[in-house]
């Protein structure tokens, strides 16, 4: 083979070698963000025994994030941080029943907490509707509220689970 040929040829496979690299890396990262899919679901009318549950599986797709949980009989508060410093805390509380009644989630990251917003208001289950600039309410059988921040640059999602009847839900939704 002569040598132009052959420093071709070595060309080729290097960039076929990169090509391959970078598919492999976007690969693993499509991989390490699904797990991150979890932070999207809704823990509301669950046991603090159920999310603690949750976190453990959630640790174990996320080794390279720490987590830091701390409860009480009434609350349950975990924090994860990953390699980046990006930072998802959790609190939950309970109500006499040990059922989560509330579900709070504040995000460092923008992009973190914009893809966890556009997957609970995308699950059609819950059939969400926009009742004003910074909340959303579920159909009635679910009773859930869903609050955001009035102030720009805080990225927290608050879920409620409301005590409310029909009449009321027909008031508030408008019908």
């Amino acid at each position: 083979i002569p040598i132009r040929d052959f420093k071709h040829s070595m060309k080729a496979i290097n960039f076929a070698y990169f090509k391959l690299r970078i598919m492999q890396k976007f690969i693993v990262a499509i991989l390490l963000s699904l797990p991150l899919l979890g932070h999207a679901q809704i823990h509301i009318n669950e046991s603090k025994e159920a999310i603690k549950n949750t976190i453990e599986q959630l640790k174990s797709y996320n080794p390279a994030s720490t987590f830091t949980i701390a409860e009480t009989d009434s609350s349950l508060n975990v924090v994860q941080q990953d390699a980046d410093n990006q930072r998802i805390e959790k609190n939950f509380s309970f109500d006499k029943n040990g059922k989560c009644q509330n579900e709070f989630i504040l995000y460092t990251c923008q992009n973190c907490y914009a893809k966890t917003l556009q997957t609970i208001l995308s699950k059609t289950s819950y059939k969400w509707k926009k009742i004003n600039e910074n909340q959303y309410i579920s159909r009635f059988e679910d009773k859930l509220m869903l609050e955001l921040p009035s102030e720009k640059d805080v990225y927290k999602i608050y879920i409620i689970r409301a005590n409310w009847n029909k009449i009321i839900y027909d008031m508030i939704t408008g019908q």
